[in-house]
């Protein structure tokens, strides 16, 4: 089997012995539980970081429950031989190239597991930027992912396959919808200024929608938290500040989700500082 790492990339001491358990009870691909570095550095990691945590536990966990398929996710996970050859090499060279190489694998019938003992540790952007530029990559590679495999996920939804009917889900532009609708609640709050009849309906209308959008992604980071208290390395001020940052920072994926489809998108390397060393410490 191979193990995909990024550089910057911590394991747990009992990561392999964990993975090997796993791949040798009969999965052939095989994702970690994703961990953050460096969760306490201010709301742009611990956004990032509970998203991971609550992908890890309450998608990918969820789905190795119920005996349908996970992804992988950029980093941490295992596949073997026969995977590789299946693909006569590594042909995943999307901007998302994980959830290519997901998504391929779904369509063709395979089904990725995860490994929750095995803990990996993933140093996450703090600089707003960088963050933006990051998630522009991404939603750019879910379009392009989308467009080369939807149709064999739709095909394979339509079989009755819940794995390729969850990944349809998944990787479809729902974000880009959302923009549509709150771009389309603010020219309806324009037109109602132009043309004297009041914007009042309009502006209730969009901060209804946002509120609901706030207090769903609230309640996702609060049960994420709860429940993942023990492996957060951050204080505790930190964790409890996060919870409500952390529907602002999905906010900012609507505008990054929307110009993903017009602005050029490259990928550029994100610095990563933190060692092992000092993460025990935190």
């Amino acid at each position: 089997g191979y193990f995909v790492f990024d550089a910057d990339n911590i394991l747990a001491p009992n990561y392999v012995e964990a993975m090997n358990r796993t791949f040798s009870d009969g999965h052939e691909i095989i994702t970690s539980f994703r961990n953050s570095k460096n969760y306490g550095d201010n709301w742009i990691s611990a956004g990032y970081a509970l998203w991971f945590l609550r992908e890890s536990r309450y998608l990918n966990g969820a789905r190795m429950r119920l005996g349908t398929s996970a992804a992988v996710g950029g980093t941490g996970f295992l596949f073997s031989q026969r995977i590789l050859d299946k693909t006569n090499g590594w042909q995943f060279y999307l901007l998302t190239e994980d959830i290519e190489f997901s998504v391929r694998h779904i369509t063709d019938g395979e089904i990725i597991a995860i490994c929750e003992d095995a803990v990996l540790y993933d140093e996450q952007p703090t600089d707003f930027r960088q963050s933006c530029r990051q998630r522009l990559r991404w939603s750019r590679g879910y379009l392009q992912v989308f467009g080369r495999y939807g149709s064999g996920l739709l095909r394979g939804a339509a079989r009755g396959n819940w794995s390729c009917v969850d990944m349809s889900m998944a990787i479809m532009p729902a974000i880009v919808l959302t923009s549509i609708s709150l771009l389309d609640s603010i020219a309806l709050a324009a037109l109602g200024i132009l043309k004297g009849t009041g914007v009042l309906p309009a502006l209730l209308s969009l901060g209804g929608a946002l509120l609901s959008m706030y207090l769903m992604l609230f309640v996702i980071g609060l049960i994420t938290t709860i429940t993942e208290w023990h492996k957060i390395n951050a204080s505790i001020s930190r964790k409890v500040l996060s919870v409500f940052t952390f529907p602002i920072f999905m906010f900012t994926y609507i505008p990054v989700s929307f110009a993903a489809l017009f602005v050029k998108v490259e990928w550029k390397p994100i610095r990563h500082t933190i060692t092992a060393k000092e993460l025990g410490r935190g």
